[in-house]
């Protein structure tokens, strides 16, 4: 990323997150661990750009992502932490329902709604479009 021609973007977005992150209190910094037997799991920036209807670059952005991926797979049931007690509530709620294999994704009738780090995707037939919209404009306000 530093060698990007839109280096100094990345690197300013980059810290606002850093910066926000901290702000929340989501992770504290430790000493890398002695024991053998615990995983330590990498991190991962993902730099993306945002624009407008116009498609002129109004906005850098910047997410740290922990590498999931690389996770040993055990038996304990993992979900993804993307997913706030409150924005469950607020789903259900709305009368959605959690589809137990996967606890990021909701299905109310013919919609599906899949969180994915901090977007909502919303899937549905045309026939209920008015409705997918109408759970689109009930979460903005959530």
């Amino acid at each position: 990323m530093l060698r990007h021609p839109h280096s100094e973007g990345f690197t300013y977005a980059a810290a606002i997150e850093v910066k926000a992150l901290n702000a929340k209190g989501t992770f504290k910094e430790i000493n890398r661990p002695t024991d053998k037997g615990l995983e330590v799991i990498p991190l991962t920036w993902v730099f993306t750009y945002k624009f407008d209807g116009d498609r002129f670059l109004v906005k850098y952005k910047a997410r740290i992502c922990v590498r999931g991926d690389l996770q040993k797979v055990t038996n304990n049931k993992k979900y993804s932490a993307t997913l706030a007690e409150e924005a469950t509530q607020v789903l259900l709620s709305l009368g959605f329902k959690v589809v137990q294999e996967d606890l990021c994704l909701f299905v109310k009738g013919d919609i599906l709604l899949i969180f994915y780090v901090d977007d909502i995707l919303i899937f549905n037939p045309p026939v209920a479009k008015e409705e997918a919209d109408d759970i689109g404009r009930e979460l903005s306000k959530a």
